[in-house]
């Protein structure tokens, strides 16, 4: 009986099978994984929405069809603009998001009022592209006044250089605190949706939620807070309000959809 091996040819087109079968295989398995966080993320949404929607202060779909404005939703015409051009628009979770690829796309107004310094709730969803590695910081949101001596509210992809524990907070009052180390990569949501809460109390406890999991809380002492409140707005008046960016031209490469700010915090854990 004449037994003949595969030759070199053939075992070569078999593992060429095999590797172009296992990339279909993993790019399938990758956007099933993509399709679930998305999924997760709406109903958490949903849920947050019901609970303390009632107190819902701002809400930006960015689905305009075209200009340089973002317009509030929640009847409240706390619209933002983009100063420099025309706001940039992708595919979002539902309709169109707003993105960001340089320190012209962000958008803001300077007439925000009843920001909830004292307790609150942030919902949003972000596809980050990459951090501009330019500076130390990524920032997604900052309230209060137009640079760090007054910023009063500060929302980052990470901890000045490092996004290993997102989201990264900052305070003029407070400077960093870094105290809330969620342990959270923000390279895990790179390229991909995903939704966001934070959501803070009068009692100065943060918690954060990614994909409607609960990922970390953490409660900040007077002593942690130079005796201020975390988010204290301070004296004097501070209505700045900026997504994307902020107006010492720091940005964050990223898309970002339907963001919700409330003025009840969110049951936390």
């Amino acid at each position: 009986m004449n037994k003949r091996g595969f030759t070199l040819i053939e075992l070569m087109v078999v593992i060429s099978i095999i590797s172009l079968l296992t990339s279909i295989i993993i790019a399938n398995l990758s956007q099933v994984r993509n399709k679930g966080l998305v999924a997760a993320g709406q109903l958490f949404e949903s849920n947050v929405n019901a609970k303390i929607g009632d107190s819902l202060i701002a809400e930006y779909t960015f689905d305009e069809s075209s200009g340089n404005i973002a317009y509030d939703s929640s009847g409240n015409s706390q619209n933002l603009t983009n100063e420099s051009a025309s706001m940039q628009r992708v595919p979002g979770v539902s309709g169109s998001a707003l993105e960001v690829n340089d320190l012209n796309d962000d958008v803001s107004t300077n007439n925000f009022n009843n920001f909830p310094y004292d307790e609150g709730a942030l919902s949003f969803w972000i596809k980050p592209k990459d951090t501009n590695s330019t500076f130390s910081q990524s920032p997604l949101f900052n309230a209060g006044g137009s640079n760090d001596s007054t910023r009063r509210f500060w929302v980052a992809l990470g901890m000045q250089s490092s996004i290993s524990n997102f989201p990264g907070l900052f305070n003029a009052v407070n400077n960093w605190m870094p105290q809330f180390n969620s342990g959270f990569d923000a390279s895990k949501m790179f390229g991909h949706w995903n939704h966001v809460l934070i959501t803070w109390t009068t009692s100065n406890k943060v918690a954060l939620y990614v994909n409607g999991v609960f990922i970390s809380s953490y409660t900040y002492t007077p002593a942690n807070l130079n005796g201020n409140k975390l988010f204290a707005p301070g004296t004097g008046s501070y209505g700045r309000f900026n997504i994307g960016g902020d107006d010492d031209a720091r940005y964050t490469l990223m898309d970002m959809d339907r963001v919700r700010l409330y003025s009840k915090p969110y049951e936390l854990q």
